[in-house]
């Protein structure tokens, strides 16, 4: 005939689920791990986007060589004068863009040169610190390749 088991006992075997309670946990353990984690990938983000403005910066460093290799002086075509002055990017060979920093080549002379990237502002590099600090808003590479500030480069 019919099932011996009672209405009840039959809502109560087919009740599976998650109870509030249990959705709650699960809520509170998701943010914790969000918590834990956001600090540490905006921490990874500016220091790609730093790493990529270095490596920018080390291909303009080789375009200066050529530069000086092909024309005797890291000082621009238009300059005639002794004083130090600014070559550009794309003289060193650098076409590309960057959204996060810009670049300039400074204090231009016959034998020396300054590339600096600065973050642009209102973008999240401008807060991009070490460990220790250091703000590292503002990178420097010589024609030596001396770079500043040194604790925010990569050995």
């Amino acid at each position: 005939m019919g099932s011996s088991m009672t209405p009840a006992k039959k809502r109560k075997e087919f009740a599976r689920g998650f109870t509030l309670i249990e959705l709650m946990i699960a809520i509170v353990v998701l943010g914790i791990l969000l918590a834990i984690a956001m600090p540490n990938f905006s921490r990874y983000l500016l220091e790609s986007r730093r790493a990529q403005a270095q490596s920018e910066m080390q291909q303009m460093r080789v375009g200066m060589e050529k530069w000086r290799a092909n024309k005797i002086s890291y000082r621009s075509d238009a300059d005639t004068t002794n004083t130090a002055t600014t070559n550009t990017p794309a003289n060193a060979g650098f076409t590309g863009t960057n959204d996060y920093y810009t670049y300039t080549i400074e204090n231009t002379t016959g034998s020396t040169y300054t590339i600096k990237a600065t973050a642009v502002a209102g973008k999240s590099q401008v807060n991009d610190k070490t460990g220790d600090g250091t703000s590292c808003k503002e990178l420097t590479l010589d024609q030596n390749g001396v770079k500043g500030p040194a604790v925010c480069w990569k050995k």
